[in-house]
């Protein structure tokens, strides 16, 4: 067989390290796969909406940044109590170790950086898979022509495995700097693009069970607890949960290693089987289930997690109507449409519905013994609240980052549970501690400038404002909001709720937002509601009734 050679893609200097990679002849079984070279007519009408982009891009930002420093009233939380620094320390050796943990930092699924779609660990990740798919065809090549091979077959054939290349191909070629969004992005440049972000998921949390198991994360460990009653290393679980896989799509059926705690303290690799869930009508979410083939080592118990995406703001369609992520029309609803609190409908929804539903998940698990976690990233950050509050004896704990603050409605719910169950609580003394450690079964952190906690008007369960010790290169409210902050020096404070709910700028801004809600709603949806929306009155009554039986 002749096999022909191509070049991935053009010189990309900002990635010195991997230019062999990129220099790399790739043989291919079939043809020439040849770069995209647009017209010159193209190519300027590309570069004027690039530069038209970036300018409403820094106006944004331009913007948030005004808001900040002229009313700090808006991202400044009224806090009490000391502020704490955490810091990672050790030896030069100790530090290189901790790689994987400061490395995940520079991860973000949800913002581009530096003028372009994939941020550094991203493109290395891309060309990573890009160099095994190569390996990979070279072997099917092999076994075509009846040649003995080393290692295991590859699972897909030759012509399967080109298509592949082709889509990181074009991954890579948006990825230079004359693309700046990822709205350029077509339905197969997701398909790569989740693929290369569960990749990088995939590796960091198997370092994760290493790390935990030595000394290096004890130190913030022990501090966190003592301070907060917060578990540093379900945390750090959960943001890595929150803020990436909850916004990978086609998980369903795929597996994840996550650390487990058991007798002793020590930490085991448990493989974790990812099934997909809807909110409302389409809006994704993931449960992670220990594999039903895992070791049923009594010492361990495997908490479950229910994953809770947030706001996907890419909302165009294909020719075919498919939509470039799946639940993004779901998620903007949820954030525009319901003026009396963020999000509530769609939780309702999933409720009630008699098939697949959130009240027969948690029923599972109730009979089974086991409590769940939960974890969410701003808008599903605010479910994880929510569901919380609906179902808090089943909750271990949830853990929302960057969420905004809850209604009215789910406050009182949440008030009515604690003070119902302090009464049960036969000396008085120890009532603050118990009311203490049920307000941690809620674990909010707000990042300091992001004004998406700002939003909402009640704050319930243990609200700490985090902000990282070094000044981030990119410091404004948009690119705050998505960061990681529990992989690097960070510091942190307690939040007083009741004086933060009192805030005037509170009321304001959800003002704010429902005006906003009813323009949006109309240009974004017009008469095309879900019917979570649509019918929420009636499942409304359907939850109260289901409410009143239970």
């Amino acid at each position: 067989m002749n096999c022909s050679s191509i070049s991935i893609i053009s010189d990309i200097n900002r990635v010195p390290l991997s230019q062999d990679l990129l220099k790399t002849r790739i043989p291919s079984s079939n043809g020439v796969l040849e770069g995209v070279k647009p017209r010159d007519f193209k190519a300027n009408l590309a570069k004027l909406i690039q530069r038209v982009r970036e300018f409403v891009a820094r106006l944004q930002i331009s913007f948030a940044k005004l808001l900040t420093a002229v009313i700090p009233a808006i991202t400044q939380r009224i806090k009490e109590g000391e502020i704490f620094t955490f810091k990672f320390q050790g030896s030069e050796e100790e530090l290189k170790q901790l790689a994987p943990l400061f490395n995940f930092t520079d991860y973000d699924g949800k913002l581009p950086q530096d003028k372009s779609p994939l941020s550094n660990i991203q493109r290395e990740a891309a060309m990573s898979l890009v160099k095994r798919l190569i390996n990979a065809r070279e072997n099917a090549i092999k076994i075509k022509r009846g040649e003995e091979i080393k290692c295991e077959p590859p699972e897909l054939t030759c012509e399967q495995i080109e298509l592949e290349i082709r889509k990181f191909h074009k991954l890579l070629e948006k990825s230079q700097p004359t693309y700046a969004t990822r709205f350029d992005f077509r339905i197969k440049e997701w398909e790569a693009f989740d693929r290369v972000n569960f990749d990088i998921v995939t590796k960091y949390s198997e370092n994760l069970c290493e790390l935990f198991n030595s000394n290096l994360l004890n130190d913030i460990q022990e501090k966190m607890d003592e301070q907060f009653g917060v578990d540093y290393k379900e945390a750090l679980v959960s943001e890595m949960l929150a803020k990436s896989v909850a916004y990978i799509l086609n998980l369903n059926g795929k597996t994840l290693n996550l650390p487990v705690q058991g007798k002793g303290g020590v930490y085991q690799s448990i493989e974790y089987e990812i099934r997909e869930f809807n909110l409302g009508d389409a809006l994704p979410c993931y449960v992670l289930e220990k594999k039903a083939s895992e070791s049923k080592d009594s010492s361990v118990s495997a908490k479950p997690w229910l994953v809770l995406r947030g706001t996907e703001g890419v909302t165009r369609k294909s020719k075919k109507g498919i939509e470039f992520r799946k639940g993004s029309t779901e998620s903007l609803c949820a954030n525009l449409l319901d003026s009396k609190g963020l999000a509530t409908d769609p939780v309702i929804k999933s409720i009630v519905r008699p098939e697949d539903s959130l009240a027969a998940l948690f029923k599972g698990w109730e009979k089974k013994g086991l409590r769940v976690n939960l974890a969410g990233h701003s808008l599903g950050g605010y479910f994880a609240n929510d569901v919380a509050v609906r179902f808090p004896d089943q909750t271990n704990t949830a853990y929302a980052f960057s969420a905004p603050a809850v209604s009215e409605e789910l406050a009182e719910k949440w008030n009515a549970f604690v003070e119902g169950a302090c009464k049960n609580v036969e000396k008085s003394k120890d009532k603050p501690s118990f009311r203490a450690e049920l307000e941690r079964k809620i674990v909010n952190f707000d990042v300091e400038g992001d004004m998406i906690p700002v939003a909402g008007r009640n704050l319930i369960g243990l609200h700490l404002a985090i902000a990282p010790v070094a000044k981030p290169k990119m410091n404004d409210p948009i690119h705050n909001h998505g960061k990681n902050y529990l992989t690097q020096d960070f510091t942190l404070q307690k939040i007083n709720n009741e004086q933060e709910s009192r805030k005037t700028v509170r009321r304001g801004m959800e003002g704010l937002r429902a005006l906003g809600a009813r323009v949006q709603g109309y240009l974004y949806f017009g008469k095309k509601l879900p019917d979570w929306w649509v019918n929420r009155h009636t499942y409304h009554r359907l939850y109260s009734t289901l409410s009143n039986v239970n």
